[in-house]
């Protein structure tokens, strides 16, 4: 039940993540917010896409902890009935 809601939760941050990439995105992207070099929050939308990627190397990490985890409990490793025929290499 637990592994569940990790990854419900982990479903539900990715989607927040992508959410706030338009969000910065449409802000940004060659509006007069992006062009004024005084206050807050006014930067480029290469700035905003570096705050945006630091707030999401933690997420990139749960995931990618996430599958490691799957393929250390065989999850991924299961037989399957598809019979690959190696074939002879003949010289």
């Amino acid at each position: 039940m637990a592994k569940r809601k990790s990854i419900v939760l982990v479903g539900v941050l990715w989607l927040l993540a992508l959410v706030l990439f338009v969000v910065l995105f449409v802000t940004y992207n060659d509006t007069r917010m992006s062009h004024r070099s005084t206050g807050f929050p006014y930067m480029p939308l290469y700035g905003a896409m570096t705050w945006w990627f630091f707030l999401v190397i933690p997420l990139i990490g749960w995931t990618w902890g996430y599958f490691n985890d799957l393929k250390d409990t065989g999850v991924r490793d299961q037989p399957s009935e598809v019979r690959i025929r190696e074939t002879s290499s003949s010289e």
